[in-house]
């Protein structure tokens, strides 16, 4: 190679590999002192917004101090969120505390006011006003039995009517202890909740209807049944039968008056649909759009 070849080869070379000396100092600080410290904000957010508010951006003295106060901010806003949320989580905790006890407090005084109708019942001189007074005893019962549910339920808006439901039928026949070696209840209930504003014509229809059926004239002293199903209907309805064989006979006439009068009005309150059949046995069948 000549000098003037090597001359020419200096004059280029040098520059350029001073270029690339320089590309590669200048890539190594960029990703050193902004990638690498971007990056990890990144993750940090990342990882904060899917939960896990432990994380923080680690203090890094080499970073530049723009992204370093960029860093510490991210911290202060993460442990302000987390006291803010652990503060909401208080409140919400305190408030279903104390809307438990509410719910625990009306159970008590609505028990306190079914014992003494049940005092009333069997004190009453006639049969007439025995029955009116029971009737108004397993209303009030049921909705001590929803604000039961509502204090012991982990979900203060919603109860389960495979919980309620066997329940007042339980307690319906059991305040009827002459009926209790000839009748048997059945409950087939799926597993549904109903929203506080549905629960409370749901069972206070129930209570019209299952007492209806069982305080009505028998024809004859044999064996007889009662089926309560509650079985889910579309997204979120429900159907709701009440049934007894043909030795139950017709209705009583009572259903004629008041207690019919709170049947429909429960249907309507419901925005629900019913059909009543008595030719043979018992059967009402209400169709419930909507538990929610």
């Amino acid at each position: 190679m000549t000098a003037w070849n090597w001359r020419l080869l200096s004059a280029v070379g040098a520059p350029l590999l001073m270029w690339l000396i320089a590309l590669v100092v200048a890539w190594v600080a960029i990703d050193r002192l902004v990638l690498r410290p971007t990056v990890t904000l990144q993750r940090v957010a990342a990882a904060f917004a899917a939960g896990r508010h432990d994380v923080r951006v680690p203090d890094d003295d080499d970073s530049p101090k723009e992204i370093s106060e960029l860093g510490r901010t991210v911290n202060m806003m993460a442990d302000n969120l987390v006291a803010r949320e652990s503060e909401l989580e208080q409140a919400v905790d305190d408030q279903r505390g104390l809307l438990k006890e509410l719910h625990h407090r009306v159970k008590n005084n609505l028990q306190v006011i079914a014992s003494l109708l049940n005092l009333q019942v069997r004190n009453a001189a006639h049969e007439r006003e025995r029955r009116a007074l029971s009737t108004t005893r397993d209303r009030v019962y049921a909705l001590a039995r929803i604000h039961e549910q509502l204090y012991r339920g982990h979900k203060i808006q919603w109860v389960p009517l495979d919980q309620l439901l066997p329940d007042i039928a339980g307690y319906l026949k059991r305040s009827r202890p002459q009926l209790s070696s000839s009748l048997s209840v059945h409950c087939d209930i799926d597993s549904l909740n109903a929203n506080t504003r549905r629960v409370v014509p749901i069972a206070l229809l129930v209570t019209e209807v299952v007492s209806s059926a069982l305080d009505q004239e028998v024809e004859d002293d044999g064996p007889r049944n009662l089926l309560i199903a509650l079985k889910r209907s579309g997204e979120s309805g429900a159907t709701l039968t009440v049934r007894s064989d043909s030795r139950f006979g017709a209705l009583g006439p009572d259903c004629s008056g008041l207690s019919f009068a709170l049947m429909k009005g429960f249907v309507r309150q419901l925005g629900g649909r019913s059909h009543l059949h008595t030719d043979e046995g018992y059967r009402l069948t209400v169709h419930i759009p909507s538990l929610d």
